[in-house]
């Protein structure tokens, strides 16, 4: 049985380890997985890294736009050669209200892939609202949390959040077509509010 074509599109190198690193881990052999990252560039160390990642650890074919802009004729003409029917990217929210996420949200899903699938809040949201759950094993999770450790890249809230995923053994994800989908982020965007995180740039 041939494997199923699976397009991962994320704003910055690192993001894709972050919220689907185990997942990518554990469906390697079913899924071909190509993994795209917005505003990299082959020329620093976060990118050569994600290339090594994808192709060495996911089994995935990288590519990196290099739009660091995000602007939305630029990265819409760059995606638009992708034919991929299931596509993975960030959720509405941003995950943590990183605007550069919501952007990358934003413009893909203006593109109206067949389906689409966001990754899961930072924290606080209701488990039973997730769509979709794989959960990891030992073996995984810890793959996952070295890779993290390695990637160059951070901003002010990336230690906040490696705490959060370190202790998660399920990596869960939403279908923005479902109902629950609406449910969620009012649920959930108090809950991040609590924990400090306000929109601003990175």
């Amino acid at each position: 049985m041939p494997k199923i074509k699976a397009l991962v599109i994320v704003a910055h190198a690192d993001d894709e380890t972050m919220w689907m690193g185990g997942t990518l881990m554990q469906l390697k052999n079913k899924y071909n997985w190509t993994i795209c990252c917005v505003t990299q560039s082959k020329k620093n160390k976060a990118g050569k890294m994600f290339m090594n990642v994808c192709r060495e650890v996911y089994g995935a074919k990288p590519v990196l736009l290099n739009c660091c802009s995000l602007r939305e004729h630029e990265v819409t003409r760059k995606l638009a050669k992708f034919d991929h029917k299931i596509v993975f990217t960030h959720n509405a929210m941003g995950e943590t209200y990183h605007p550069r996420h919501i952007r990358v949200h934003d413009i893909v899903k203006a593109m109206r892939f067949e389906k689409l699938i966001t990754f899961w809040p930072y924290s606080g949201a209701r488990k039973d609202l997730a769509d979709i759950s794989i959960d990891l094993t030992e073996t995984e999770k810890r793959l996952k949390l070295e890779i993290m450790s390695r990637y160059p890249l951070s901003h002010s809230d990336f230690e906040q959040v490696r705490k959060i995923i370190k202790n998660r053994n399920t990596e869960r994800f939403l279908i923005p077509e479902n109902k629950k989908d609406s449910m969620l982020y009012k649920f959930y965007t108090t809950q991040l509010t609590d924990h400090g995180f306000v929109t601003r740039d990175f």
